[in-house]
């Protein structure tokens, strides 16, 4: 499950553009952690559930860009 909120498409100049995103993450995987076969019996993890929150930065080029854009 992931969220995310921020600005897409801000522009810098007419050839540079940028987004600014957060993101929160759960990533759950315990259930399928448990079904996988190691061949050592020391493959052990307490959770495998892990929230995370994180940030999203895009540069956008654009080469053909004209003073009309």
């Amino acid at each position: 499950m992931e969220f995310a909120i921020g600005f897409e498409g801000i522009q810098i100049s007419p050839r540079y553009w940028f987004a600014l995103s957060i993101h929160y993450t759960l990533v759950d995987a315990d259930g399928v952690w448990d079904t996988m076969e190691f061949s050592t019996e020391d493959a052990f993890m307490q959770s495998a559930s892990t929230p995370t929150i994180g940030l999203g930065l895009r540069f956008y080029y654009n080469p053909f860009a004209s003073k009309n854009d």
